[in-house]
């Protein structure tokens, strides 16, 4: 026949249905038609006749047309098709990647080609639009991130690097990021994130989500990244057990104070994850009582690049890690603690209860120290917020 088995198959559930149907029909008219009278026996075989000739037509014509024709004939109606809720936000999401535009309240920005990777050289720039007057700052989450690593040397961005600028302000990153996030403040002039790539490096790949926040979403003013759980993770940028912390960096790590919290602690994530260069040696302290150093005319060591955590009260401050006080302002080298804060088990905690809750990170430019890259990997601390007393 002209018919193939692909349009049979899809064309039998129909016919086949309508067939019962009047196969069914047709042997309760025949039953009825036995008990008629003998008079009308020409009809009954006329009836049946004109039944068979319908079968045979349909069985002929009908496996030729697709089932979605019969239920249309039929005004048989699909039900609406189910889409999950991960499809319904693929479809929703607003993607760019160079040389487009972000002008929506949530907007992903991709690498060309995402997820593949870049391995050549190019520039790529994508431009910043407020959505509305009252948008105040983008919060910019790194879902994915990893370009060119920094000098391992001086920590300076000088080869791969990608710049957000917002105004007159220019925030610049590079290396592996993924998982972090900044807060920036908008305004009303020009803003882009801009990739400079000048060179071959194998493994870039980028995904990141911007918001756009109102007034009512913003981070407190100064934080570049404010966490808002009662307990994480703190990082430096580009922190990787073999990278190297950022150079010219001075920003603050803040935490939103949970309801009935009155303190904080940090701790180390692991043994060697706080790792920010030796501190370096000052020249003799001749003024007793300055809190440089223990003692009068005994050579202070101060930090270099450093962790602040805030004290509780100024009076008892030590401003370099290594001298007699209640709270060590700077924190630097390869301990996150001073003696005097290290817990009777040996394990590092620092607990503070001054507020608001933060941690500043204050790298300054990038120079060769001649310090091992090792010993300037950055830090990953644990906090956690701890209940008031009763």
């Amino acid at each position: 026949m002209f018919l193939t088995i692909n349009s049979w198959s899809r064309g039998l559930v129909g016919p086949c249905y309508l067939v019962c149907t009047i196969l069914c029909v047709s042997a309760k008219t025949l039953r009825r038609e036995r008990s008629v009278k003998l008079e009308r026996g020409r009809s009954m075989v006329f009836s049946s006749a004109m039944t068979l000739r319908w079968l045979v037509v349909l069985l002929l014509v009908v496996p030729s047309y697709e089932w979605s024709s019969f239920k249309l004939w039929l005004g048989i109606k699909d039900p609406p098709p189910v889409i999950s809720q991960d499809e319904s936000i693929q479809k929703a999401r607003v993607t760019t990647s160079c040389g487009g535009e972000i002008q929506n309240n949530l907007t992903y920005v991709t690498n060309p080609g995402f997820p593949n990777l870049i391995d050549q050289p190019m520039n790529c720039s994508i431009a910043i639009k407020k959505v509305e007057p009252q948008v105040s700052q983008l919060r910019i989450d790194f879902l994915h991130f990893n370009i060119g690593q920094p000098n391992r040397r001086t920590g300076v961005c000088d080869q791969d690097r990608m710049e957000v600028i917002t105004g007159n302000k220019t925030f610049q990153l590079c290396g592996w990021n993924s998982g972090q996030h900044i807060y920036m403040d908008v305004t009303d002039g020009l803003m882009s994130l801009d990739f400079r790539l000048p060179n071959t490096y194998q493994s870039r790949m980028w995904e990141i989500r911007v918001s756009q926040l109102g007034f009512e979403q913003r981070a407190p003013a100064g934080c570049l990244q404010y966490f808002e759980s009662p307990s994480g993770v703190l990082k430096t940028l580009n922190y990787l057990p073999n990278g190297r912390f950022l150079a010219e960096h001075d920003h603050l790590l803040c935490v939103r104070q949970a309801q009935g919290m009155c303190s904080i602690s940090y701790t180390p994530c692991t043994a060697d994850s706080f790792r920010i260069g030796p501190p370096r040696v000052d020249d003799n302290d001749q003024s007793e009582g300055s809190g440089t150093g223990p003692e009068p005319d005994t050579a202070s060591k101060r930090c270099r690049d450093r962790v602040l955590i805030p004290c509780d009260f100024e009076e008892f401050i030590t401003p370099g890690n290594d001298g007699a006080g209640i709270c060590n302002l700077e924190h630097c080298g390869s301990s996150l603690c001073s003696p005097t804060e290290v817990d009777e088990d040996g394990s590092c905690r620092v607990e503070t209860s001054a507020t608001p809750f933060h941690i500043r990170v204050a790298f300054g430019p990038g120079e060769d120290t001649g310090i091992s890259p090792e010993n300037n990997a950055g830090m990953c601390l644990s906090y956690e917020q701890l209940p008031c007393s009763p």
